[in-house]
């Protein structure tokens, strides 16, 4: 795995309210099995004292999948053409 820097790029929307942030973060490049693997640390979403990781996996037929692990547990995956379902779990 190579280390990188990931910008997370999130809007938040509120109605006509726009929110725009970019998140930079440390993390990790590679490739396994024909897929590529992005690793890195979310202390937005929970602060410095309960970190989120956060890993993305593109495989060669173009599934995506989000796995977020830690104070907050949730996975995406996501398919073209296809209609998606997410889960998650949290503290509260």
């Amino acid at each position: 795995m190579k280390k990188v820097m990931v910008t997370v790029k999130t809007t938040l929307t509120d109605g006509d309210q726009n929110d725009k942030m970019e998140l930079p973060a440390e993390g990790t490049f590679g490739v396994k099995d024909g897929a590529y693997l992005i690793k890195y640390q979310d202390m937005f979403l929970s602060g410095p004292d309960q970190p989120i990781t956060t890993r993305i996996k593109i495989t060669k037929d173009n599934v995506v999948t989000v796995t977020r692990t830690g104070a907050y547990n949730s996975r995406f995956v996501i398919e073209k053409n296809k209609r998606c379902q997410s889960l998650y779990a949290t503290p509260y």
